[in-house]
Parts: C-alpha cells; sequence; structure tokens
C-alpha cells in the first residue's frame, strides 16, 4: 500500500491536497494521511511508511525544512520522496530545501498538471 503525507497548518490545503490525490490515484491502493504541523509531520515520517511527503515550508513547531533536515540526522534508511509545496518561491526558500534534501518543490498556486504527473511519476512509475 501506498501512503502519502500531506503536511500544511492549512486544513483547507489539506483538503484540497487530499481532493487532488484521491483524483490522482483512483483505483490504486493508496492512503493519504495528513499533519497540521512540522512536529506530527515528522513523527509520521519516522513511524509511518511514507512513499511520498509534501510538505509546507510554514508550519508551527518545524518548518518544512527544519523536518526534512530532522528526518535524514536520524538515519532511519526510509527513503520517502520529500517534496516541498508552499507558497513561498523565493530563491533562498528553495535553495534551503533542496540542500536539506527536498526531492521537488512546488508553488501551491501554480499546482497544475504538473504536480500531477509529478506524483504520478513517483508513486506509480508513470
Amino acid at each position: 500500500m501506498t501512503t502519502v503525507l500531506i503536511a500544511d497548518d492549512s486544513a483547507i490545503v489539506r483538503k484540497l491536497l487530499r481532493k487532488r490525490l484521491e483524483t490522482i490515484l483512483r483505483g490504486y491502493h493508496a492512503t493519504v494521511i495528513d499533519a497540521a504541523d512540522g512536529e506530527a509531520a515528522l513523527n509520521s515520517l519516522l513511524n509511518d511508511e511514507v512513499h511520498l511527503a509534501l510538505l509546507d515550508f510554514n508550519m508551527p513547531k518545524l518548518n518544512g525544512v527544519q523536518v526534512i533536515e530532522r528526518f535524514k540526522a536520524a538515519n532511519t534508511g526510509k527513503k520517502p520522496y520529500l517534496f516541498m509545496v508552499t507558497t513561498e518561491a523565493s530563491s533562498e526558500i528553495v535553495m534551503k530545501a533542496i540542500q536539506a534534501g527536498a526531492h521537488n518543490y512546488l508553488v501551491k498556486n501554480k499546482l497544475d498538471t504538473a504536480f500531477d504527473d509529478k506524483v504520478r511519476k513517483v508513486l506509480l512509475g508513470a
């Protein structure tokens, strides 16, 4: 079973991303879980079998980059795909995310078919 983590402090964004993922992954055995803050996201990455994590940058407790850094430092041997999905588009934040280990960086207001394709490629090999 494929598991996708949505980590965002906005319940509305989590709901919208969940609906989008359910459409993208319709017909496949996939579970979508969510976290409302960075600490909960880190706990899910450490304790659940997450295949793809969609992480917001601005979250309470830990931001998305801190989540990635702490997850990588834990050396769990797990290798989920880590996507930053945020409104922050500054080159400084993009670089921080990539340097921390994010596999992709997507701007929320520009989520289009490219987002769908990236999710399919990562999770379904399509």
